[in-house]
C-alpha cells in the first residue's frame, strides 16, 4: 500500500472542525435578530467557513485517487465493501436515530419540504416506515444528512471516473474543463436558476444541492490531486505566499457578496456560488501548507486534528444532535449565560459540540461493532499499523 498522508487526516480534521462552527454558527442566524451581535458575529464566521462542504469533497476525492486507483493494487470490489462498512451502515444507523429524535423530541414528522407536526398527520407504522424509506434515500431525515448522500453518490461512481481519468493524458486539461463548466453552472443556480414547467428539469432546480451534479468539480479536484499529488505539493509550497494572498481575498469576498444580502434572502447564500468556489480552490492548497505546519511544528494541536481527522465521519452524523440538545438545555438552565443573543455562546457550543462529540465517537469505537455507527477510518486491529505509517483503509 502507498505510505500514509499525515497531512490528508490533518486536512479532515480542519474540515470537520469547518463544518460544525458552519453549522453552530447557523442557529444563531437562525434567531433573526439581525441587530444582535451575535447574529453579525455568526453570520460572518459562517460565510468564512463556506468552503468546508466543498473542502470535504476535494478531501474525499484526493484520499480515494491516492489509495484506490488502479495502479494502487486495489480491488474495486474491496474499495465499495469498505465504504459500505464505513458510508452506508452508519448512514443507515444515524437516519434512524435522527427520525426518532424527530418523532419523539420535537415532535414532527422530517421530510424534503420541510417537517410535518404530528397532530396533523395521519399515523400508522406502514406510513412511518415508508416516509423513513423515503427520507433515508435522499437524506431528508435530518439537515445535514443529504451529504452522506451526496458522498455516496460520488462512491458509486468513482470507478468509472478514475478509470477514465488515470488513464487520461490531459488531467490538467479535464480539471480546466470542469472548472469553466462548473462556474458557469454556479452562475445558474447562484442568479438565474428557477422553476421552467419541465418535470424532469426542474427536479433538479428543486433538489439540486442533494445531486453529485452540484458538487462535481470539488471531487473531481481531489481526483487529479490525489493522481498528481506530488505535483500538488510541490505547488503548494511553491506557491504558499501567493495561495495564502488568494485565500483571504476570496474569502473576504465570500463574506462582502453575502453582507450585501443581509438583512435580506440570506436563505441563498450557500456553498454553491461563484465566490465560494473560488474561496474553496485556494483553501484546499492553504489547508494543505497549514496541516504541514502543524504536523511539523505543532505536536499538540497536531493530535487533537488526527483525532478529530480519524473521527470525522462520526463527528459529522453526531454533532447536530449534540447542538441541538445542549444549546436548549443550557438555554433552559441558564438562560442568563447561554443563550444565543450572546457572542460568548458562539465558542462555547463550538467547543462543546467537538468535544462531546468526540467523546461520543472515541465510547461508540470502544464497544462490540462501534464502527459500523461511527463509520471510523481505523479499525482498533489496523491502529498499530495506521500509526506505524501504512494506510489501513
Amino acid at each position: 500500500m502507498k505510505k500514509r498522508i499525515e497531512e490528508i487526516v490533518l486536512m479532515r480534521g480542519l474540515a470537520i472542525f469547518s463544518i460544525v462552527l458552519l453549522h453552530v454558527t447557523a442557529f444563531f442566524m437562525g434567531t433573526g435578530q439581525v441587530q444582535n451581535l451575535s447574529y453579525k458575529t455568526g453570520f460572518i464566521l459562517n460565510q468564512f467557513v463556506r468552503f468546508s462542504l466543498p473542502a470535504f469533497l476535494v478531501i474525499s476525492g484526493l484520499g480515494s485517487a491516492y489509495n484506490y486507483n488502479p495502479g494502487a493494487g486495489i480491488r474495486i470490489g474491496e474499495y465499495y465493501k469498505k465504504r459500505f462498512r464505513a458510508v452506508f451502515i452508519p448512514y443507515i444507523i444515524w437516519s434512524l436515530i435522527y427520525f426518532i429524535f424527530y418523532l419523539t423530541i420535537l415532535g414532527k414528522i422530517p421530510g424534503g419540504s420541510g417537517a410535518l407536526d404530528l397532530d396533523t398527520a395521519s399515523l400508522s407504522w406502514l406510513s412511518l416506515i415508508l416516509t423513513f424509506v423515503r427520507n433515508s434515500l435522499f437524506g431528508w431525515n435530518y439537515v445535514h444528512l443529504y451529504f452522506v448522500v451526496l458522498i455516496f453518490q460520488f462512491y458509486l461512481i468513482y470507478p468509472v471516473i478514475i478509470g477514465r481519468l488515470s488513464k487520461s493524458a490531459n488531467q490538467g486539461m479535464i480539471l480546466i474543463t470542469a472548472f469553466v463548466s462548473y462556474l458557469l453552472l454556479m452562475i445558474y443556480i447562484f442568479y438565474f436558476r428557477k422553476l421552467t414547467g419541465n418535470s424532469l428539469f426542474d427536479v433538479f432546480v428543486k433538489y439540486y444541492w442533494e445531486m453529485f451534479i452540484a458538487w462535481y468539480f470539488y471531487y473531481i479536484f481531489g481526483l487529479v490531486a490525489g493522481l498528481r499529488f506530488e505535483s500538488f505539493k510541490q505547488a503548494a509550497s511553491r506557491f504558499s505566499g501567493w495561495i495564502l494572498v488568494g485565500y483571504l481575498i476570496t474569502a473576504a469576498m465570500v463574506i462582502l457578496e453575502a453582507l450585501a444580502y443581509l438583512p435580506g434572502d440570506t436563505g441563498r447564500l450557500t456553498s454553491l456560488r461563484v465566490t465560494v468556489l473560488c474561496n474553496s480552490i485556494m483553501a484546499v492548497p492553504f489547508y494543505f501548507n497549514l496541516s504541514r505546519m502543524i504536523k511539523n511544528r505543532m505536536p499538540l494541536v497536531r493530535r487533537i486534528l488526527e483525532i478529530a481527522g480519524n473521527t470525522s465521519f462520526g463527528i459529522y452524523f453526531v454533532h447536530l444532535l449534540i447542538i441541538v440538545v445542549f444549546s436548549n438545555l443550557m438555554n433552559r438552565i441558564l438562560p442568563g449565560i447561554f443563550n444565543f443573543d450572546r457572542t460568548s455562546f458562539i465558542v462555547i457550543l463550538f467547543l462543546v459540540t467537538i468535544s462531546i462529540s468526540i467523546i461520543c465517537i472515541k465510547i461508540l469505537d470502544r464497544i462490540p461493532y462501534g464502527y459500523l455507527i461511527t463509520g471510523s477510518r481505523v479499525k482498533k486491529a489496523e491502529n498499530k499499523q495506521y500509526y506505524s505509517g501504512r494506510k489501513a483503509t
